[in-house]
């Protein structure tokens, strides 16, 4: 735990939820509670609930925003530390690389099938009116 003097200390074991708060993957303990209760938090392959302690060498998968990741437990934080910290407390897996690049290519993908097209030019009165007839129809 925290020495209360303002730096980190790894403990043995941490709370699953903490950690994930701690090590910057979730922004709030109450974001990484729910993840963990919805089931997109799994330890060493296994659903967890928020109060299981992980310990150093433990895989944690989770996803987030439609992100998978896998990363090994390198320092089993509980309190939240700033991001140069947080990046030396964890590392992703070989499986967790694969896995985190084809979701960030999907999801570059489908954003770009889904980009609007702009229109051409601005409403005109004729535009304006079929806008106005077709949000009164709805």
């Amino acid at each position: 735990m925290s020495a209360g003097n303002g730096s980190p200390e790894a403990a043995e074991s941490v709370r699953l939820d903490r950690w994930l708060w701690a090590v910057r993957v979730f922004k709030t303990r109450a974001l990484a509670q729910d993840a963990i209760r919805r089931g997109q938090v799994l330890v060493n392959g296994q659903a967890a609930k928020p109060s299981r302690n992980i310990r150093i060498g433990d895989t944690v998968h989770f996803s987030r925003l439609g992100v998978r990741d896998e990363v090994e437990v390198l320092q089993a934080l509980s309190d939240r530390v700033g991001a140069p910290v947080a990046a030396r407390a964890l590392r992703r897996t070989d499986e967790g690389e694969r896995i985190h690049g084809e979701d960030i290519e999907r999801r570059r993908v489908e954003r770009l099938q889904n980009r609007p097209v702009a229109p051409s030019h601005r409403p005109n009165k004729q535009d304006r009116r079929a806008i106005r007839r077709f949000k009164e129809s709805s």
